[in-house]
């Protein structure tokens, strides 16, 4: 594709994406560029259809906590299930990690209480067995509450939680910290009183997240306010060492307790972060226009015209020299580039390759006939290498290699992986080979020429028209869907700063998976190359013009057949010769080489071993941990549906 295309589906990409992401932040509403305004979050009046009148948590030493939620119901037959979810795990039974356990449940009259656990399973704690498939299909996981099927009618409604929590807690020889999140997401809490039972005075200093009025009452800290809808409600509570011994957490020895949760909750220069948070919305919104210079500076090309289709090949090279430099990225090979080798090695009858005979497995023999290094460039000589490493008498069986892998595989599961990854590495090398000393051979780097960082991307970039250009479409679905999801799960991007920052990142995408070309300049005539091979591979890609200018000479066939496939098109040129009845050996050889190669390299790689205690599956969790507004363990908070 043209780089004309290319750079438009980029900036496009970026340009779309910064836009989506500032309208996340709610930047074009608050009027982000007016120097005088201050970032603020989305609120909702107390008093709308449902809210809590009355909010109140308990926390005592132990680790339980006692939640009371009195609800208001302004319209019946609104909501059928009030319940409270958190954002780490809910359970009723102990697992080796931070958690809350849900201990009772006390709900309104007539209703049906209920828990969705970290797992997802419910269980009914009272009333309507039968009710367990509803709520399964309505809840949450990590979710208590109650349930009434036939709906609630307007008036106030009161349900209590008896919880026990077991919280990551930081220590040092004089403190013991616990930041508490109590809600992030929920209706609105008109009234808030949060009680901190002491009566030992372990609590040294209580740092309240939201602005409240805070007392002490002979044992008890009190802490009064409200709050607004999806406000963030937590308390940050410095304690004496000794609680260690009464709250049964999952306690880690951090220095300077003291000194990171004053850092941490001392509000720092409004003006600075204010001006900070504009330079970055800036930076998203030119950002498009700084890559489009960087391209104009360093990458663009000279208008080349060159024909649609190309019958024949644009230059005699090595196939594993095309399929680096000229299909894909031009900094790596993939493993197209390793099978159209094989295939230009064997019909120069450097290698003999056959379909093993007798067995139940099928599979290919390969023989070095003879050495004929002296013809063979560097790259050449490494496959030859390597067939050579793993051949029993002289023959390359790809199923004795298939289970020599899987012997080695067997030896690092056991912890014993130093050989395989050898293989790993030396196969690495020729299936996704990186050859700079080739690559910059034909390309000048600009600032942003790279390797990608992401391996075949799945044409994302390269394959975009102009007139396709909604293919990126899912990508931001994708990046509005992520967003979403970091915010319920974690609860921190009310944060404009940290919000544009991950926006900025996610601009930055598309950027790491263009080609390396792209904001580069190809050394003398080799673009008109790049735009040939492009060429080429339209005309083998395409039936109706291999049939329109099919060659009668076999030569030329497995010509096509090679560079096909370092092309990344050659089950399309066997496809076609099948069609017009053009019978070479060859093409049984091309079509399954990646059969037998394409599942012995992936399974090199170094088994990844993990922590089989946790009990968790599907998306993560914030157990907190941190110090500072939103870094607190739990979340949730009081909803209704």
């Amino acid at each position: 594709m043209r780089e004309e295309r290319q750079i438009l589906a980029l900036i496009s990409s970026v340009f779309i994406i910064g836009i989506v992401g500032l309208f996340f932040t709610g930047c074009f509403g608050d009027g982000i560029l007016d120097l005088d305004s201050k970032p603020s979050k989305p609120s909702v009046s107390i008093g709308g259809e449902i809210y809590v009148e009355e909010y109140r948590a308990d926390l005592y030493l132990n680790g339980t906590l006692m939640e009371k939620y009195l609800y208001q119901i302004r319209r019946s037959g609104q909501y059928r299930m009030l319940y409270r979810p958190w954002k780490v795990p809910l359970t009723q039974e102990q697992i080796n990690r931070s958690r809350v356990e849900l201990l009772a449940i006390d709900p309104p009259p007539g209703t049906i209480a209920y828990i969705k656990d970290f797992k997802g399973h419910v269980e009914i704690l009272n009333g309507n067995y039968d009710a367990a498939s509803e709520i399964q299909s309505l809840a949450f996981q990590n979710e208590a509450g109650c349930y009434r099927p036939e709906r609630f009618s307007a008036g106030s409604y009161e349900i209590s939680y008896l919880f026990k929590i077991r919280p990551p807690l930081e220590y040092d020889e004089e403190y013991a910290h616990l930041n508490l999140k109590l809600a992030d997401e929920h209706i609105p809490y008109k009234a808030v009183t949060i009680a901190i039972h002491d009566p030992d005075g372990l609590v040294r200093r209580i740092f309240p997240h939201t602005p409240m009025e805070t007392r002490q009452e002979g044992e008890v800290w009190l802490l009064t306010g409200s709050s607004k809808e999806d406000e963030l409600l937590e308390v940050e509570i410095l304690f004496s060492p000794e609680v260690l011994n009464m709250m049964e957490g999952f306690p880690r020895f951090v220095a300077d307790i003291e000194d990171k949760t004053v850092s941490a909750n001392v509000k720092s220069s409004g003006n600075f972060f204010m001006m900070l948070d504009r330079l970055l919305a800036i930076f998203i919104i030119i950002l498009p226009a700084i890559l489009y210079l960087v391209y104009r500076r360093w990458g663009r090309e000279e208008f080349v015209v060159v024909p649609e289709t190309l019958s024949y090949l644009p230059q005699k090279r090595k196939p594993w020299v095309v399929n680096l430099v000229f299909n894909g990225d031009v900094f790596e090979a993939d493993t197209n580039g390793f099978y159209a080798t094989l295939l230009d090695l064997y019909l120069r009858n450097v290698i003999e390759i056959e379909r093993t005979q007798g067995t139940e497995e099928e599979g290919l023999k390969i023989r070095i006939s003879k050495d004929h290094k002296e013809e063979c460039d560097k790259y050449e000589k490494q496959v030859l290498d390597f067939l050579k490493r793993h051949s029993r008498d002289g023959i390359f069986n790809t199923i004795l290699f298939e289970i020599h892998i899987d012997r080695l595989v067997r030896e690092a599961e056991m912890g014993r992986t130093k050989e395989l990854t050898r293989v790993h590495e030396e196969m690495k090398r020729l299936m996704n080979l990186v050859d700079e000393e080739t690559s910059n051979e034909f390309l000048n780097k600009s600032p942003l020429t790279h390797r990608r960082l992401i391996n075949s991307p799945k044409k994302w970039i390269r394959s975009l028209k102009i007139s396709d250009l909604i293919n990126a479409t899912p990508f931001i679905i994708f990046f509005v869907i992520f967003i979403l999801f970091i915010r319920f799960l974690f609860g921190v991007l009310w944060s404009p700063i940290l919000f544009k920052g991950l926006i900025i990142f996610m601009q930055m995408i598309p950027v790491f998976i263009a080609p390396s070309a792209l904001f580069g300049r190809w050394k003398g005539g080799y673009y008109r190359e790049k735009l040939e091979w492009d060429s080429f591979k339209s005309h083998l890609s395409d039936f109706a013009t291999i049939q329109k200018y099919a060659p009668e000479d076999l030569e030329i066939w497995k010509e096509w057949l090679v560079y096909g496939t370092a092309l990344g098109i050659g089950d399309k040129v066997a496809e076609a010769m099948e069609k017009l009845n053009v019978i070479i050996p060859e093409v049984h050889v091309a079509s399954e080489m990646n059969w037998y190669f394409g599942d012995l390299y992936p399974r090199t790689y170094p088994p990844v071993v993990t922590a089989s205690d946790s009990g968790f599956s599907g998306g993560g969790f914030s157990d907190g941990g941190g110090f500072g507004g939103g870094g607190g363990f739990g979340g949730g908070g009081g909803g209704a549906r």
